[in-house]
């Protein structure tokens, strides 16, 4: 769960870090950053939270959805800021 949340936070658009763009290919990333230019009640930011393709399978396992093939996926994964 904390790999989950770690990326939601890279992507929020309230923490607007620098490093949301090593994301981008995660579906629902940029998405979820640009959410800072649209008025939205507070369920269409949650809906755009949970939109962000980062789940947990069980304690060992997580899934991401991507929007296209990315041979270096893995490696940003990596990084201190994934």
């Amino acid at each position: 769960m904390d790999f989950v949340l770690g990326l939601q936070r890279t992507c929020s658009y309230e923490i607007l870090g620098g490093y949301q763009s090593i994301a981008a290919n995660i579906v629902g990333c940029d998405t979820y950053f640009d959410a800072s230019n649209v008025d939205a009640s507070a369920d269409a930011v949650a809906s755009l939270l949970n939109g962000v393709g980062a789940r947990v399978i069980d304690d060992t396992s997580l899934e991401f959805t991507i929007q296209q093939s990315q041979p270096t996926f893995t490696t940003i994964l990596a990084m201190w800021v994934a």
